[in-house]
């Protein structure tokens, strides 16, 4: 079955196994699954991770493509076309692969265990394997668990002079998901430069001698390449609400309101634009902020507080004016699968939500066990590499109509049911923390 492949490895198999073993070589993974369905699901959830991969339904395909692409994980399932998963085990352990396995199938759940300890006898990196049908969620908590997904910037520092006058800067978008529904709701803005050199770059990398004027003109820059975003959102049946990251020094600035009004899209359904600020600096001067909530919310803008900390909670009662959203810190939300959210900060939290209306977003959100405990705490919005990381916007596009045709067509439960299952969850979380206590 796999002579192709035999010919070419020829020097391995005379040597029993003991050649130069597959040493995973990047960020990359391989989908081996004799479904186009499957394949179709993987690939748009694999596109927004924006990680380096191939798909076969053939797997003497996908074993030619191991040696060269040498993935870093391969999604087998246990049923192919001209085979099983132990047939390619068993060339894969031949091969002396480094990297690790995720055996899929819609088998019982100890019978796929039976399987994946042959693989482990063989000398393979078995993970626990995975059931059909799976959620979404599911294939990216592996990808992240796997540290497939990074952010691949580059940080080596030039002058943001060079990158303006060069024409290097770029606006990305990252999306803001409804945990419990998991649809898209928001986008953040997010400002790159293309260096020719380095390639993609954050903004570390070019924005540390910009001075108050420069991030002015970056700032108006933005707001247009966002507002015409939207309108290419909206000829697509998208209406989401985007934010920018401005500073209060910035946006006190007359300049960027007028570029609000002029950019601005005069389309009804039009939300307003955003503008993240962070915590630190809305609460250094209270009376500035509920100017500037005043005078952005009459070109139909409003804020947004970033990084918010445990010590911030109170001081959200100071503020007149509503917000649009409030981000909890990366900082945060990296320690609330250990622990709860403290009951007062929780609590300060939900009564401002309730009387402004405001979302209450977890930003860096990485894994599973974090959307489970925040939805535990009453946090239901969240962003980060988990869902996707920043993306351009043709890609951003593209994956959110992948993200609808995938909806579409998927056999595992959604709407009232998928809601109800994340809730009981989330109980059961709670239910378990109460017996420790």
């Amino acid at each position: 079955m796999f002579g192709l492949f035999q010919s070419r490895q020829q020097h391995d198999s005379n040597n029993d196994g003991k050649g130069p073993s597959i040493i995973p070589s990047g960020k990359s993974c391989l989908v081996i699954d004799d479904s186009p369905y499957i394949l179709d699901l993987f690939k748009t959830i694999i596109s927004s991770l924006r990680v380096d991969a191939r798909f076969t339904e053939d797997e003497a395909v996908g074993l030619q493509m191991v040696p060269e692409f040498a993935p870093a994980l391969i999604f087998l399932d246990i049923r192919l076309k001209e085979g099983d998963c132990i047939d390619v085990m068993k060339e894969l352990a031949r091969m002396r692969y480094r990297g690790v396995i995720q055996l899929m199938s819609g088998r019982y759940k100890d019978f796929l265990q039976q399987v994946a300890d042959t693989g482990t006898r063989m000398g393979l990196n078995m993970r626990p394997p995975l059931q059909k049908p799976f959620r979404p969620a599911q294939i990216r908590n592996i990808i992240r668990e796997e540290r497939l997904v990074a952010e691949m910037l580059a940080t080596h520092s030039f002058p943001f002079r060079q990158a303006w006058e060069k024409d290097w800067i770029e606006v990305w978008y990252q999306p803001q998901i409804d945990m419990l529904t998991r649809t898209v709701y928001g986008a953040e803005a997010l400002v790159r430069a293309r260096h020719p050199v380095y390639g993609p770059s954050a903004p570390a990398a070019f924005l540390h001698d910009a001075g108050l004027e420069e991030r002015v003109a970056l700032t108006k820059y933005i707001i247009e390449d966002a507002c015409a975003f939207w309108g290419r959102m909206r000829e697509e049946g998208f209406n989401l609400a985007i934010s920018i990251n401005a500073s209060p020094d910035i946006l006190e600035n007359a300049s960027i309101r007028m570029a609000v009004d002029k950019h601005a899209p005069r389309h009804v359904d039009f939300p307003g634009l955003s503008f993240e600020v962070e915590a630190e600096d809305l609460f250094q001067d209270i009376a500035r902020t509920n100017r500037l909530i005043i005078q952005l919310g009459i070109y139909r803008s409003r804020l947004v507080a970033s990084d918010l900390t445990l010590r911030d909670g109170d001081m959200l009662r100071l503020i007149e004016g509503p917000l649009r959203q409030i981000k909890l810190s990366h900082s945060l939300v990296a320690r609330i699968e250990r622990e709860s959210l403290p009951w007062k900060f929780g609590r300060s939290l939900k009564d401002y939500a309730e009387r402004t209306e405001c979302r209450i977003c977890a930003e860096g959100v990485e894994v599973q066990g974090q959307v489970d405990t925040l939805i535990a705490d009453g946090i239901t919005c969240g962003q980060g590499v988990f869902y996707s990381p920043s993306l351009e916007k043709d890609v951003f596009l593209s994956s959110l109509k992948g993200r609808i045709k995938s909806e579409a067509n998927q056999d595992t439960p959604r709407g009232h049911e998928q809601v109800l299952a994340m809730v009981g969850r989330a109980k059961k979380l709670r239910e378990e923390r109460r017996l420790r206590k």
